[in-house]
C-alpha cells in the first residue's frame, strides 16, 4: 500500500544518515522501524490483556477466600484466615 508521510526535517535527516550508514534506502529504514513499533505495540497489548485477566482471576479468588471458602487453582490453595 502506498502512502505519503511528511517528516520533520530533522527526523528526515536522521533517517537519511542511518540509511547511508547501513548502505540501504530510507524506505527500508522506515519499514524496519514501523515493523518494530507494530510488533512492540502488539506485544504490549497482549501483556496488558494477560495482566487484566490475572488481576480479575485473583480478585475473584481473594473474594472467595475472604468468604471462608477453599479453592484450588493451578496448584495453589487459597483459604480464608479465620
Amino acid at each position: 500500500m502506498a502512502m505519503t508521510v511528511r517528516l520533520p526535517e530533522e527526523l528526515d535527516a536522521q533517517l537519511e544518515a542511518i540509511a547511508r550508514a547501513r548502505h540501504t534506502s530510507k524506505h527500508a529504514v522506515i519499514i524496519e522501524a514501523a515493523t518494530s513499533f507494530a510488533n512492540s505495540e502488539s506485544k504490549t497489548d497482549r501483556v496488558l490483556s494477560i495482566a487484566d485477566e490475572i488481576t480479575e482471576r485473583y480478585q475473584a479468588l481473594a473474594l472467595i477466600a475472604k468468604l471462608g471458602l477453599h479453592v484450588r487453582d493451578e496448584g495453589l490453595l487459597f483459604s480464608a484466615l479465620a
